[in-house]
């Protein structure tokens, strides 16, 4: 194997994980890569997990037991700070990583050093194991690419997290040389904000194969309760703020994050305060697409067409009052392609039709 003398360190936070445990440290001890650490952090278990990670017993395994339950990032962080190996892989304790995954994300940041953040696809499995989908994580990506390139990523990143966390590898040089650590004023989300504050450190990739086999829940409440959306939503608005800040733009008003939020994430959440503000907002768009054609801090082409994907999806959005979607038409029309004007036009029709 051409990268084995590589020492890469890997970096799994647990908190009561005891049912999947076992087969996601299996995972990472079959890779096809060998030189490697694994230093599994235990954040204060009340469950049967400590026992779990003790039963393995190979030299490659560092294990960091927190009496208190100190949360994710604070475990990351601790985790960051003894990291020696050449590349970081980020692992959760539910999932499990493909036998080559290791082997097949080192080549290819070994023949690009510019990439500095590797993913994958992910294969989503239920509780049982049993696979449901292979997923590009939830963003729509160009499908023509061999791997998703890094011009696309980062155009995406305003919009939503096109990277699955538990999937990246990432170049320890550039965590060492700028003091990288996740934020410890969230609590979700925490892998968003990395990726806009590393944003201009760097390329990103996507390797166009499923590498991870993601665990998802049935009846997942993580992000569908008021309480825990609002904390999604202040952690993304972190990821914003920074991402504004490279280009030099004030924070408009926070309506305007929150339709941009339930935009990306729960168009069926806005109210009807927020419909009287989309004009706002899309203008507020516009004027980022404008900022952005004069920095080219995101490809211009790339960008262009996640303002105007978005413009389309809010004019045809059929929850927000026909009334409004009309008046925002006649002032946007001149924004979208010939075909997307089409289907517009075609979907206002049926919609008079079933009135």
């Amino acid at each position: 194997m051409k990268n084995h003398h590589l020492f890469v360190s890997v970096l799994m936070p647990v908190y009561n994980a005891e049912n999947y445990l076992h087969n996601s440290i299996e995972s990472i001890l079959r890779q096809t890569h060998t030189n490697f650490e694994f230093i599994i952090i235990n954040d204060g278990s009340t469950d049967n997990s400590l026992e779990v990670i003790k039963s393995f017993k190979d030299h490659r395994i560092i294990v960091i037991n927190n009496e208190l339950n100190l949360g994710l990032n604070k475990s990351l962080n601790i985790g960051l700070g003894i990291i020696k190996g050449d590349y970081l892989f980020r692992m959760d304790a539910d999932d499990i990583s493909v036998f080559n995954r290791f082997e097949e994300q080192i080549a290819l940041m070994e023949a690009h050093n510019d990439v500095i953040v590797c993913g994958t696809l992910i294969e989503e499995i239920n509780s049982s194991g049993e696979n449901l989908t292979q997923n590009q994580k939830s963003q729509k990506l160009p499908k023509k690419l061999i791997n998703v390139e890094s011009a696309s990523i980062k155009a995406t990143l305003f919009f939503g997290c096109p990277l699955a966390h538990p999937t990246i590898c990432i170049r320890t040089s550039v965590i060492k040389a700028n003091l990288i650590r996740y934020n410890e004023s969230i609590r979700v989300a925490e892998d968003y904000v990395l990726y806009a504050e590393i944003l201009q450190k760097g390329n990103f990739i996507i390797i166009n194969k499923p590498l991870l086999k993601y665990r998802v829940y049935q009846n997942d409440s993580k992000i569908t309760t008021p309480n825990n959306r609002d904390k999604f939503y202040q952690a993304r608005k972190v990821a914003w703020k920074i991402i504004l800040d490279y280009l030099n733009i004030e924070y408009p008003q926070e309506v305007i994050f929150s339709i941009h939020d339930k935009f990306t994430y729960y168009p069926h959440f806005l109210t009807e305060q927020e419909f009287l503000y989309i004009d706002i907002y899309f203008q507020f768009l516009i004027d980022l697409n404008n900022i952005n054609k004069r920095t080219l801090l995101f490809n211009d082409e790339y960008f262009n067409f996640q303002i105007v994907q978005r413009i389309y999806h809010g004019l045809s959005n059929r929850l927000i009052p026909i009334a409004i979607r009309q008046e925002l038409f006649k002032k946007h029309k001149d924004l979208l392609p010939v075909k997307s004007l089409i289907k517009l036009r075609l979907k206002s029709l049926k919609e008079k039709i079933e009135q």
